[in-house]
Protein backbone atom coordinates (compact mmCIF):
# COMPACT_ATOMS: atom_id res chain seq x y z
CA UNK A 1 0.00 0.00 0.00
CA UNK A 2 1.21 3.66 -0.55
CA UNK A 3 2.54 5.79 1.83
CA UNK A 4 0.28 8.56 3.28
CA UNK A 5 0.63 11.88 5.14
CA UNK A 6 -1.70 13.77 7.29
CA UNK A 7 -1.88 17.80 7.29
CA UNK A 8 -4.33 18.85 9.40
CA UNK A 9 -6.66 15.71 9.43
CA UNK A 10 -6.61 16.13 5.68
CA UNK A 11 -4.98 12.56 4.17
CA UNK A 12 -2.91 12.87 1.07
CA UNK A 13 -0.49 10.71 -0.92
CA UNK A 14 3.24 11.16 0.44
CA UNK A 15 4.37 13.13 -2.45
CA UNK A 16 0.67 15.41 -1.49
CA UNK A 17 0.03 15.38 -5.29
CA UNK A 18 -3.39 13.61 -4.43
CA UNK A 19 -5.76 14.54 -1.86
CA UNK A 20 -7.30 11.05 -0.43
CA UNK A 21 -9.70 11.86 2.41
CA UNK A 22 -11.06 15.17 3.59
CA UNK A 23 -11.77 13.81 7.20
CA UNK A 24 -15.07 13.44 8.73
CA UNK A 25 -14.34 15.09 11.68
CA UNK A 26 -13.49 18.56 10.69
CA UNK A 27 -15.73 20.91 11.29
CA UNK A 28 -14.90 23.93 8.83
CA UNK A 29 -17.78 25.41 6.61
CA UNK A 30 -14.71 25.85 3.94
CA UNK A 31 -12.17 23.79 2.55
CA UNK A 32 -9.39 25.43 0.26
CA UNK A 33 -7.56 22.68 -1.66
CA UNK A 34 -3.88 22.78 -1.72
CA UNK A 35 -2.08 24.40 -4.66
CA UNK A 36 0.11 21.56 -5.05
CA UNK A 37 -2.83 18.81 -5.01
CA UNK A 38 -2.68 17.51 -8.99
CA UNK A 39 -5.77 15.15 -7.93
CA UNK A 40 -8.84 14.28 -5.79
CA UNK A 41 -9.32 10.92 -5.07
CA UNK A 42 -12.40 8.40 -5.34
CA UNK A 43 -14.97 9.42 -2.39
CA UNK A 44 -12.93 12.40 -0.57
CA UNK A 45 -15.51 14.55 0.14
CA UNK A 46 -18.03 11.87 0.80
CA UNK A 47 -18.01 11.66 4.83
CA UNK A 48 -18.17 14.98 5.31
CA UNK A 49 -21.20 16.73 7.08
CA UNK A 50 -19.54 20.34 7.75
CA UNK A 51 -18.10 21.19 4.81
CA UNK A 52 -19.82 23.42 2.50
CA UNK A 53 -17.43 25.31 0.26
CA UNK A 54 -14.96 23.73 -1.83
CA UNK A 55 -12.36 25.86 -3.87
CA UNK A 56 -10.45 23.54 -5.66
CA UNK A 57 -6.81 24.36 -6.13
CA UNK A 58 -5.09 26.05 -9.75
CA UNK A 59 -3.00 22.84 -9.95
CA UNK A 60 -6.21 19.80 -9.91
CA UNK A 61 -6.20 17.84 -13.07
CA UNK A 62 -8.50 14.88 -11.99
CA UNK A 63 -11.32 14.37 -10.15
CA UNK A 64 -11.93 10.64 -9.22
CA UNK A 65 -15.22 9.31 -9.15
CA UNK A 66 -17.47 10.80 -6.91
CA UNK A 67 -14.61 12.90 -5.14
CA UNK A 68 -17.24 15.38 -4.18
CA UNK A 69 -19.91 13.98 -2.55
CA UNK A 70 -22.32 11.47 -1.73
CA UNK A 71 -26.08 11.29 -2.91
CA UNK A 72 -27.38 10.42 0.49
CA UNK A 73 -25.51 12.78 2.23
CA UNK A 74 -24.75 15.67 0.16
CA UNK A 75 -23.84 18.91 2.34
CA UNK A 76 -21.50 20.96 -0.08
CA UNK A 77 -23.42 23.71 -1.40
CA UNK A 78 -21.12 25.18 -3.75
CA UNK A 79 -17.93 24.28 -5.42
CA UNK A 80 -15.41 26.28 -7.82
CA UNK A 81 -13.58 23.91 -10.51
CA UNK A 82 -11.33 25.87 -12.27
CA UNK A 83 -10.26 25.54 -15.77
CA UNK A 84 -7.25 23.42 -15.36
CA UNK A 85 -9.22 20.53 -14.20
CA UNK A 86 -8.46 18.37 -18.03
CA UNK A 87 -9.82 14.75 -16.55
CA UNK A 88 -13.38 14.21 -14.95
CA UNK A 89 -13.65 10.40 -13.81
CA UNK A 90 -17.42 8.83 -13.53
CA UNK A 91 -19.66 10.56 -11.94
CA UNK A 92 -17.85 13.17 -9.52
CA UNK A 93 -20.52 14.41 -7.83
CA UNK A 94 -22.17 11.27 -7.55
CA UNK A 95 -25.99 13.05 -8.82
CA UNK A 96 -26.72 14.85 -12.14
CA UNK A 97 -26.25 18.30 -12.92
CA UNK A 98 -29.07 20.91 -14.66
CA UNK A 99 -28.64 23.36 -17.29
CA UNK A 100 -27.87 26.05 -14.96
CA UNK A 101 -24.56 24.46 -13.23
CA UNK A 102 -26.82 22.94 -10.19
CA UNK A 103 -25.98 19.81 -8.45
CA UNK A 104 -29.39 17.84 -8.26
CA UNK A 105 -28.60 18.30 -4.24
CA UNK A 106 -29.04 22.45 -4.69
CA UNK A 107 -25.07 22.55 -5.08
CA UNK A 108 -24.19 26.03 -7.14
CA UNK A 109 -20.66 24.58 -9.27
CA UNK A 110 -18.65 27.53 -10.53
CA UNK A 111 -16.65 26.57 -13.85
CA UNK A 112 -13.87 28.44 -14.70
CA UNK A 113 -12.43 28.04 -18.27
CA UNK A 114 -9.17 27.47 -19.36
CA UNK A 115 -8.12 31.27 -19.91
CA UNK A 116 -9.02 31.67 -16.58
CA UNK A 117 -12.07 34.20 -16.84
CA UNK A 118 -13.81 32.72 -13.53
CA UNK A 119 -10.74 32.94 -11.32
CA UNK A 120 -12.31 35.50 -9.59
CA UNK A 121 -15.59 33.84 -8.50
CA UNK A 122 -13.52 32.28 -6.07
CA UNK A 123 -14.25 35.40 -3.41
CA UNK A 124 -17.90 34.43 -3.52
CA UNK A 125 -17.41 31.76 -1.41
Amino acid sequence: MSETITIDGVVYSEDKKTLIKYSEEKKEERFDIPDFVEEIGVGCFSDTDYTRYIIIGKNVRKICDRALGDQFKFVIKQIYIPGTVTELEGEIFDQGVDDGGRLVGGCVCWLGDRSGVYRDRRDRF
